[in-house]
């Protein structure tokens, strides 16, 4: 698959709450780097095994529904880069609702997710997840 194809179905796996096929497309050494400043997840995950362990299953705990619903706004390739603008919708456990808006940047090689860095609003997840 080339990265795009890898990508988008690695979004079309979360959408549908198949977690283990979303990992299917994820490297066993990959990393998945998040804004330290989260409450929650924050900082740099290395392996898919902590992916899941750590980043994962705790944010998906945070929604009702178990999962965001992402509405995919475009990607941008080069070469094994792909970059992607999604907006994520859920409702909290508390029943807040959470709109954010993300890029992702994906390194994908040989068929399988290497490296994600993913950008949101950091207060938008507080507000939503964590308020005072």
């Amino acid at each position: 698959m080339e990265p795009r194809q890898v990508v988008l179905a690695f979004v079309d796996a979360i959408n549908a709450g198949d977690v283990p096929a979303a990992l299917a497309l994820v490297d066993e050494a990959a990393t998945w780097w998040l804004p330290p400043a989260l409450p929650i997840a924050g900082g740099l995950h290395r392996g898919r095994d902590a992916i899941l362990r750590d980043f994962m299953a705790p944010v998906g705990m945070l929604f009702a529904e178990g999962k965001p619903a992402i509405e995919l706004l475009g990607t941008t390739v080069e070469e094994e880069r792909v970059a992607v603008e999604w907006i994520a919708r859920a409702t909290s456990h508390a029943g807040a609702l959470y709109e954010n808006h993300y890029h992702v940047l994906f390194e994908v090689r040989d068929g399988r997710i290497r490296a994600v860095r993913e950008y949101m609003d950091a207060l938008t997840v507080q507000r939503a997840f964590f308020p005072r």
